[in-house]
């Protein structure tokens, strides 16, 4: 009979998994991505909003909408960086738009926001379809 793991075991696998470097990557680009986005005159919103979708939204994605389960932590951090190039353009370049056409900091971020989270679930499924055959 097998031996139950103990919460020791469960925390190393948890930390050495592949998931924990998606976050960890997430992370590391979000957090001066969104301080950076912060400094100009877009606001405390689009810069939340950017972390929000860089450093939660990017490892969810991975473990929920991406089909295809990589064995390498280079690839897997190679794909998080590319998720993460993805997302943050596409919010920033919706955000300057949006503010572009005259909407107000938290209106522009939060429409932003919505639509590149909807826009990446969404390519993330019909990428990973086309991907897993």
């Amino acid at each position: 009979m097998a031996e139950p793991s103990t919460l020791v075991d469960r925390l190393k696998a948890d930390l050495y998994s592949l998931q924990s470097v998606v976050i960890l990557t997430a992370v590391l680009v979000a957090v001066p991505a969104a301080m950076l986005w912060m400094a100009p005159s877009y606001g405390f919103e689009a810069g939340f909003l950017l972390l929000m979708l860089v450093g939660v939204d990017v490892p969810a994605l991975y473990d929920r909408e991406w089909p295809v389960a990589y064995g390498s932590a280079g690839v897997v951090v190679a794909w998080t960086l590319v998720a993460c190039l993805l997302v943050g353009v596409t919010f920033v370049a919706l955000v300057v738009l949006a503010r572009a056409a005259g909407l107000g900091p938290l209106w522009s971020a939060s429409l932003a926001f919505v639509a590149t989270w909807l826009g990446s679930v969404g390519g993330a499924r019909t990428l990973g379809a086309r991907l897993s055959g």
